[in-house]
């Protein structure tokens, strides 16, 4: 209730993108629904979490996450305590990808088809038949 209650009153898009894949997969699986719903989390914390790891992986003044690495973030935050957070230096980051936005590798790209316009050259061609004369172009 607490989780739901929160992202209504969020204004950050970002935010409400990270809420919107932990609600996606709270409705896939039970065990991070009950996650969502532990008071000591909130999707303020959950987002300072992503941001301090985004300014560990900083270069140059540049951090840079991707959508997987942010959505395995978040769903991380839940399911581990705050001590457990609190303790971790080197974290392997993987990416998540949702659903709606997974790639099928095995199914071909359908690439567009180059059509001939065969209209123009038959016209001509009959043209020249009927005229005798021979085209320059």
């Amino acid at each position: 209730m607490k989780f739901e209650q929160e992202l209504e009153k969020t204004k950050n898009p970002a935010i409400k993108r990270i809420a919107e894949f932990l609600i996606q997969r709270a409705n896939e699986d039970k065990f991070v629904a009950a996650t969502l719903e532990n008071d000591k989390k909130s999707l303020s914390g959950c987002y300072d979490y992503i941001e301090s790891i985004a300014r560990k992986k900083e270069k140059n003044g540049c951090a840079v996450l991707e959508d997987g690495e942010v959505f395995y973030l978040a769903q991380h935050y839940y399911q581990e305590s705050d001590d457990d957070l609190k303790k971790e230096t080197n974290l392997e980051i993987k990416a998540i990808v949702p659903a709606a936005t997974q790639i099928n590798d095995t199914q071909p790209v359908n690439k567009p088809k180059r059509r001939k316009n065969n209209k123009k050259s038959q016209t001509e061609d009959e043209l020249i038949k009927e005229s005798g004369q021979l085209s320059l172009f």
